[in-house]
């Protein structure tokens, strides 16, 4: 039997029955609106107000139950509504406490992956410092100095090795990679450090086996490491690129896989085929390939197989198209070295090694050995090397290198990078740090035609400065110092002697500022100086175009040689006669005014004569087919040569020529 609820309007005696089974969906406010039928039961509509209504479930032939109100109802209803929306809240909780469950498990898996990857730091330190000890190099730190020293006074010198360290160069153009090459196996940032992002000074790297090992996947040998010099791209440091090529062993050749072969990646290649260099080449930025997709430490040949077509077809487009570089060094050697103020012979009190994978000039700790062995690059600490000539050569004095010899030596290593140095007796002064930085300026304002008197090395003296504020041109009164600090009181010297003096770490900046400086003494001098100096010029009357024939004269010329400006003097040739028509005063170009007119130009221009002048008139003192010039002297083209050579081309000089005779000008 089919369970009913039966809903009854008290004292109506209007009964409504339905299913049980509705009555779990029914909805009470259809009580007081149309309902439809439903499985054959018909609801009667209900057009007055709620109305207390007796609900009985019943079934068929069953007598009616008691009934329930309203009210109760919707209490029944509420209820359910209040467990429907717990049950919710519930779900809502399992939820974020799935969320919290896992991001607890992730905070876990992070912690184990730490753990993981400390004690695999920590495992290479440990061969890091086992191997540095087999080459005999200490870690316990001087707290007075700052320097490291050895642990063990009896375990202070290198292992001896039939096999020296060897050196390896990095060449290539500029900006190829070549020291964020470096930086990636380091782990450093020594490129971002660096003045402009740009190297200008040779540095060295020592890479012990047991790093290259864990990094490159290959086996330690007996070799201590490899020495890895890091040279300049940029084409004013050739010098350096030759004197870090000169002392390799093998050389990794950087080329820019889009730019292909470069001037200095040429060069590079034939500095090494001279000294017979063993190299390879390192194909760098082939990220840069069109649609190529790079993953990080993923091998070549896996990422070029993983490339669209058109990217592999474009990479094979692409495709085809201070060193101790010998013997040894100890504690209480005796050495010779170049100084400012001639050779240096001193004794090392200490020799000091960088740390692994530290840049030699970057600062840092530094290691403390009693000897070392080629290649390393070393510091030496000993008297008298503050006046060492940076980037000369070391030599060892012993048995078979007597001190007379080592400083013969050196003085024709000087007197040979000397002998390169052209100066000339009107020029600016150049100041350097190392000889291969002076070597590179030299050569970088040759090609850029800035003549050099003289040149230092180490700190601007006073000598320097005096002898630059002689220079009989102001233009040359200029001291370009590259990387070298003036003192205070030397920069008070300059200013007052009228000498301008420029420090810039990048090479290129000296030569922006030099010519900003120029530049602006030129634009100052030009304007002084513009009343007196008259360009020449000639031009003639268009046809139909006198506008005023009787001063003052307003005509419409074109230029036909050199340059018409505003107060230019003007004249025409009558057989032997000069016959002055007064002075350009305004010159208008398609009716808008302008302060000068070229070759070939068509202009309206005003010519008026001064107060006590008689006038001129078309056709009594010229006719329109005479040709005008520009009045010269003597001063005007002094004043030309001296401050407008910029501005004067082969027509000026023609011209110059011409009005030279006319005007009888010596």
């Amino acid at each position: 039997m089919i369970p009913h609820v039966i809903f009854k309007e008290q004292g109506v005696g209007i009964e409504t029955t339905i299913p049980y089974f509705l009555y779990q969906e029914i909805d009470i406010s259809f009580l007081s609106h149309s309902a439809k039928p439903k499985n054959g039961e018909v609801f009667q509509k209900l057009n007055s107000a709620p109305k207390k209504v007796t609900v009985v479930t019943s079934t068929t032939n069953s007598k009616p139950m008691k009934g329930i109100s309203i009210a109760q109802l919707k209490a029944m209803q509420q209820k359910k509504q209040e467990e429907s929306k717990r049950l919710e809240e519930i779900k809502v909780q399992v939820k974020e406490a799935a969320v919290k469950r896992k991001a607890v498990e992730e905070r876990k898996r992070v912690e184990e992956e730490k753990v993981k990857v400390m004690a695999e730091e920590n495992n290479k330190t440990t061969k890091m410092t086992s191997n540095f000890n087999r080459l005999g190099l200490f870690s316990k730190q001087d707290k007075k100095t700052g320097v490291i020293r050895e642990k063990d006074a009896t375990n202070n010198q290198l292992k001896e090795t039939e096999f020296k360290s060897p050196i390896c160069c990095i060449l290539g153009h500029v900006d190829t990679g070549k020291t964020k090459l470096l930086d990636k196996l380091r782990e450093s940032d020594v490129q971002g450090s660096e003045a402009g992002g740009i190297t200008q000074q040779i540095g060295a790297t020592f890479f012990p086996t047991n790093v290259l090992s864990s990094k490159c996947g290959v086996a330690i040998s007996d070799l201590p490491g490899i020495l890895i010099i890091d040279t300049p791209g940029h084409e004013s440091f050739s010098n350096l690129r030759s004197r870090g090529s000169s002392l390799c062993d093998l050389a990794i050749l950087v080329v820019d896989i889009v730019h292909g072969l470069e001037p200095q990646t040429i060069e590079s290649i034939q500095l090494l085929k001279q000294k017979r260099t063993p190299f390879i080449v390192a194909l760098n930025k082939i990220d840069r390939i069109y649609n190529w997709k790079s993953v990080s430490y993923r091998k070549f040949s896996e990422c070029l197989v993983a490339q669209k077509d058109e990217s592999k077809r474009e990479f094979e487009k692409l495709l085809h198209g201070t060193i101790n570089d010998n013997g040894i060094l100890k504690e209480n050697d005796k050495i010779a070295v170049s100084g400012f103020e001639g050779p240096i012979v001193t004794t090392i009190r200490t020799l000091l090694v960088p740390q692994p994978l530290k840049e030699l000039r970057v600062k840092s700790l530094y290691q403390s050995v009693r000897k070392v062995r080629a290649s390393m690059g070393i510091k030496i600490v000993a008297n008298s090397l503050e006046n060492a000539l940076a980037g000369s050569k070391l030599y060892v004095i012993n048995e078979e290198l007597p001190e007379s010899k080592a400083m013969e030596l050196l003085e024709e290593d000087i007197s040979s990078i000397m002998s390169h140095v052209e100066t000339v007796e009107e020029g600016v002064h150049v100041a350097a740090s190392t000889l291969g930085a002076m070597e590179a300026l030299l050569s970088f304002l040759k090609k850029e035609k800035i003549s050099v008197a003289s040149v230092s090395l180490g700190r601007i003296k006073k000598k320097d400065i005096l002898k630059c504020s002689a220079m009989s041109n102001k233009f040359n009164r200029i001291v370009l110092s590259f990387d070298v600090p003036i003192d205070k009181e030397l920069q008070e010297l300059a200013d007052s002697l009228s000498t301008k003096v420029f420090v810039a770490p990048i090479i290129y900046h000296l030569l922006d500022f030099h010519k900003k400086f120029v530049h602006t003494l030129s634009e100052s001098d030009k304007l002084q100086n513009a009343a007196e100096a008259i360009f020449p010029v000639k031009f003639r009357i268009l046809p139909n175009c006198v506008f005023m024939s009787r001063s003052p004269l307003v005509l419409g010329v074109e230029i036909e040689k050199g340059t018409l400006k505003i107060n230019t003097p003007v004249c025409v040739f009558k057989s032997k006669e000069v016959v002055r028509l007064g002075v350009v005063t305004s010159i208008e170009e398609k009716k808008k005014p302008v302060q000068q007119a070229g070759r070939g130009k068509q202009v309206a221009i005003k010519i008026e004569i001064g107060k006590n002048d008689a006038p001129r008139c078309l056709d009594r003192h010229f006719s329109v087919d005479d040709m005008i010039y520009s009045v010269l002297t003597r001063r005007s083209i002094d004043l030309l040569k001296l401050y407008f050579m910029d501005e004067l081309q082969d027509d000026h000089a023609e011209l110059i020529v011409f009005l030279k005779k006319k005007f009888d000008i010596i």
